[in-house]
């Protein structure tokens, strides 16, 4: 599978997975910090490239791909969990964080809770 194929196969599903769940939970979304992180991580799912030397070339695969190899165990799963969770998480912090600044600027209808 060449890199715009699996970055094509990967938008499309976990675009969609983003879309419905971003439809059915928006509520949800907007007033709870800790269902906008966990969403942030699906988003983050979505759009984060992994880039690692493979034969001395560069290679940019999406990370959800890549962090897909943890369950096949050995050597490889040691890998993917290096080179596929931390742009995930990333992503995930920057978005999470430009929406929180974005909501906080707004004027926040979150529930604090203690």
């Amino acid at each position: 599978m060449q890199t715009l194929q699996a970055f094509v196969l990967v938008l499309a599903v976990r675009g969609a997975i983003c879309g419905s769940a971003g439809f059915f939970c928006r509520r949800l979304l907007r007033r709870s910090w800790l269902w906008r992180a966990v969403f942030c991580v699906l988003i983050g799912a979505t759009v984060a490239p992994a880039c690692f030397r493979f034969w001395d070339d560069w290679v940019v695969w999406p990370a959800s791909l890549l962090l897909m190899l943890v369950f096949e165990g050995g050597k490889n799963a040691y890998f993917a969990a290096l080179y596929g969770a931390p742009p995930i998480l990333l992503t995930a912090a920057v978005i999470f964080a430009l929406w929180s600044f974005i909501i906080h600027r707004r004027g926040s209808d979150e529930l604090h809770m203690a």
